[in-house]
């Protein structure tokens, strides 16, 4: 059974949603890459991992600033809400049109009840103090391979 998944940005001033045929579809992932602790302002960054086809603007969002950047010779593009600037979701140009990755904090609580973290990322990057997630199936790579 679909069900589908939404999330605002601090003001609500963005909104999107996506839908998920089985909770498994979306991954949810702690990244510890320079990238994502300086996007996020913390020790991590915590994504979803959403079919690209699955995610969508909410009827009266307003639009997102975008901002593109150069990740190692890949173009990151992250975008945010232009009022609070909470963060709402990035992609890479590898992964644009495949998967988009939204921002975890934004989403409801009931995606977040739904898709714990299955995965870290830069798991070498991690700080010393930051524990692992827990789970036997927990996918921990040391490098990004997407």
């Amino acid at each position: 059974m679909v069900k589908t998944y939404h999330g605002a940005c601090y003001c609500g001033a963005v909104k999107w949603e996506f839908a998920l045929d089985k909770p498994e579809d979306g991954r949810t992932s702690l990244c510890h890459c320079e990238n994502c602790k300086r996007w996020f302002g913390s020790n991590y960054g915590m994504l979803i991992k959403v079919p690209w086809d699955r995610f969508k603007w909410s009827e009266g969002s307003a639009e997102p600033r975008t901002h593109v950047s150069d990740n190692k010779g890949h173009a990151l593009t992250r975008q945010f809400c232009g009022e609070c600037g909470g963060g709402v979701r990035d992609f890479s140009d590898d992964a644009e049109g495949k998967f988009t990755y939204v921002c975890y904090g934004g989403m409801d609580d009931e995606a977040r009840k739904d898709l714990p973290p299955k995965a870290e990322f830069f798991v070498s990057k991690r700080e010393p103090w930051c524990q692992d997630v827990k789970g036997d199936d927990v996918y921990r790579p040391n490098e990004l391979h997407e």
